[in-house]
């Protein structure tokens, strides 16, 4: 399995945030073994608003084993930024959330961008492409060539996962501020991807 890691600046209105992202580069079946889909079909139903609210998001979204079943490589990205540098916002939780934001909007506008023919990408998150899902409404999806879903929502214990393949535990917030928070999406192709040009992609954001 390579790995390829980079430190990027991401420019905000109130800072100049640095983060870095890993980057995995793997057989789809290798991930196989990740799979819990009633354990966390069973959380998500438990702690999650979105279950059964979203057509990405459990109990409707596909199995990892279904999802990756047609392509041949998976890239998973990590992305971590340190809280540190946000001390310019008073709440701690308010940190997370801004380090979050930056995170997720950079990986998911960086993967969708690079989906082609034979190439498709897991999102950190559920699908956020309509504003409000038609799921709520019981109407079909309006975009089911572009919904995306994430790692979670098909039964990825991505705790186990993102520690095992790079040796970095998750952090969570509870009562106080973690040193840094990740998130986590990926990218599925039939053929060999060059892993290179969603570093690239990451840095035109900027």
């Amino acid at each position: 399995m390579n790995i390829l890691q980079e430190s990027i600046q991401a420019a905000t209105p109130q800072a100049k945030i640095e983060y870095q992202i890993f980057i995995a580069d793997a057989g789809t079946e290798e991930i196989f073994k990740y799979e819990d889909r009633e354990r966390f079909n069973a959380l998500c139903r438990n702690r999650c608003d979105n279950f059964g609210r979203k057509w990405s998001c459990p109990p409707y979204a596909p199995a990892y084993h279904e999802f990756a079943g047609e392509y041949n490589r998976i890239y998973i990205c990590l992305t971590l930024a340190k809280t540190d540098q946000f001390n310019y916002i008073k709440h701690d939780y308010l940190k997370i959330k801004a380090a979050n934001t930056i995170l997720k909007s950079r990986i998911d506008k960086t993967l969708r961008k690079l989906i082609e023919k034979d190439v498709y990408y897991i999102s950190g998150g559920s699908c956020r492409l309509c504003k409000s899902c038609k799921c709520k409404f019981q109407e079909s999806c309006i975009h089911p060539e572009l919904m995306t879903y994430s790692f979670e929502a098909m039964g990825i214990n991505v705790d186990d996962m993102i520690r095992d393949i790079f040796g970095i535990p998750l952090l969570w917030y509870k009562e106080s501020l973690p040193k840094y928070t990740c998130v986590v999406a990926g990218l599925v192709s039939k053929d060999k991807f060059e892993a290179e040009t969603i570093i690239e992609t990451l840095k035109s954001l900027n």
